[in-house]
């Protein structure tokens, strides 16, 4: 069965499978869709059938592709591979009227099948109920496709030149558009894209015999002495390399999104990740007028930005083999809306048994110290899981929150991340992750010191892009 990825940027998605063929995908969003929402929206829609919008979310229906994904079909020769390189470029060539952020989506592997030897794109849609600038440049692109090219043409030596050309491309300055890339294509030569290997060994053993009849030729002592200073000269370079750490740089491309919560932000981590890799390390970084006020490195960033001001975030991943990407920045300005005071504001209790804490709340607020766990059984939750809650304490910034889910009393979900809180005040906190069926949670806040209030505990999932049907 396929997968089903969306890059979406609505509050919260759904994907449902309607039949064997066709998959149901509805968007909610946090506002409704009217005239000036869709000046704001951008659609890419190839391959779906239907599409509706409603008040406050998008549905629309797409075909499963019956075929292979395209990193998946080993048995194409050269020929057929190059024809599915020239497919791939005219296919990405239709991305380029959009913004970056939407192109290094599109243009993943994952979103290509070969269907009957036809490359298809699986048909992505992309809503954007905000308006927002990424510094992206062409090089991530170029990052991206040369990933992707590498990935598919592997080990074949008949596509040396192919090859070769997108090993060059992320750091070849020249090229700025697709236009580029497809000439650069036409001027590899066509000789070369079905040598033979017996021929390229032929080739070879001729040069390695000419070699050692030039080597002949030359007097054996001033080809000794040579041989010296070129053994002492590699290994001064190497110990100089190895002192200074050059490292090599990783093919992961950083990037993530900002969803603005009020009173807090939640950075969500959409990194491009190649097939054969993963991350084993996140470093993120956030400045205030140029000063580090925090680093964190868990998958979901929720912070509380209690000051209005211009802010830096910044990422950098570390893949499995030890190399560090580059950083990825982006800036983010926090300003408040400031409404005026309702007279129910100035309102009173004078019972001594009735608060406006019980008021807000009642008395269904559970109540939290440093040893409490609360076990929630008897519930079905699979895919994207989404936990949300209001909380409030004497303690400030930085607690720590600990989530744990099981499935037939085996834990297999074990995530923990730091809440930024003001004190004696309630706090929204929303917490996403990836999981396989969960039948019972646990919440617990280890290090507390004191008392913490827990209200208006919401659980929902759903099957989200890169689950499996």
């Amino acid at each position: 069965m396929a997968k089903a990825k969306m890059n979406l940027r609505g509050s919260r998605q759904r994907i449902s499978m309607l039949s064997r063929h066709y998959i149901k995908n509805q968007i909610y969003f946090s506002e409704n869709i009217d005239a000036s929402l869709m000046r704001k929206t951008r659609l890419h829609l190839p391959n779906l059938t239907d599409f509706e919008l409603l008040d406050d979310s998008a549905v629309f229906i797409t075909p499963v592709l019956i075929g292979q994904p395209m990193l998946e079909k080993e048995d194409l020769s050269p020929a057929e591979k190059v024809e599915v390189i020239s497919s791939y470029l005219k296919i990405i060539k239709d991305f380029q009227a959009l913004p970056l952020n939407f192109q290094v989506n599109l243009i993943r592997p994952e979103n290509f099948y070969i269907v009957s030897g036809e490359l298809k794109h699986r048909g992505v849609l992309i809503v954007e109920d905000i308006v927002f600038e990424r510094p992206l440049k062409f090089h991530h692109l170029r990052q991206g496709i040369s990933n992707v090219m590498l990935d598919f043409i592997g080990q074949d030596i008949s596509l040396y030149n192919f090859k070769t050309y997108f090993r060059e491309l992320p750091n070849n300055n020249e090229v700025e558009s697709y236009a580029d890339i497809e000439e650069g294509i036409k001027k590899i030569y066509i000789k070369d894209l079905f040598v033979e290997e017996t021929i390229y060994t032929e080739k070879v053993d001729l040069m390695q015999k000419a070699l050692f009849q030039r080597l002949k030729q030359v007097n054996y002592k001033f080809f000794l002495i040579v041989s010296l200073l070129l053994v002492l000269l590699v290994t001064g370079a190497t110990s100089l390399m190895g002192g200074i750490n050059i490292g090599k740089s990783s093919n992961i491309i950083p990037l993530f999104t900002i969803i603005d919560r009020n009173e807090n932000i939640l950075i969500v981590d959409q990194s491009y990740i190649p097939p054969g890799l993963h991350v084993s390390e996140k470093k993120w970084s956030i400045f205030k007028d140029n000063k580090l006020i925090k680093e964190q490195k868990t998958d979901l960033v929720n912070l509380l930005l209690p000051e209005e001001g211009s802010y830096l975030i910044s990422l950098q991943l570390k893949d499995s083999k030890g190399n560090w990407s580059s950083v990825y920045e982006e800036s983010y300005t926090k300003k408040y809306e400031y409404k005026s005071e309702d007279e129910l504001n100035n309102f009173s209790f004078l019972g001594e048994k009735f608060s406006e804490e019980d008021f807000y709340s009642g008395y269904k607020s559970l109540i939290f110290t440093k040893n409490t766990k609360v076990k929630l059984n008897d519930i079905y939750l699979n895919g994207s899981i989404l936990l949300e809650f209001l909380v409030k304490g004497s303690d400030t910034s930085d607690l720590s929150f600990s989530l744990e889910g099981y499935s037939k009393g085996v834990k297999v979900l074990d995530k923990t991340c730091k809440l930024d809180l003001i004190k004696d005040t309630w706090t929204e906190f929303i917490m996403e992750v990836n999981s396989q069926e969960l039948d019972g949670l646990s919440l617990s806040f280890p290090d507390l010191e004191g008392e913490l209030l827990l209200d208006e505990l919401k659980l929902s999932s759903c099957i989200t892009p890169g689950f499996e049907f």
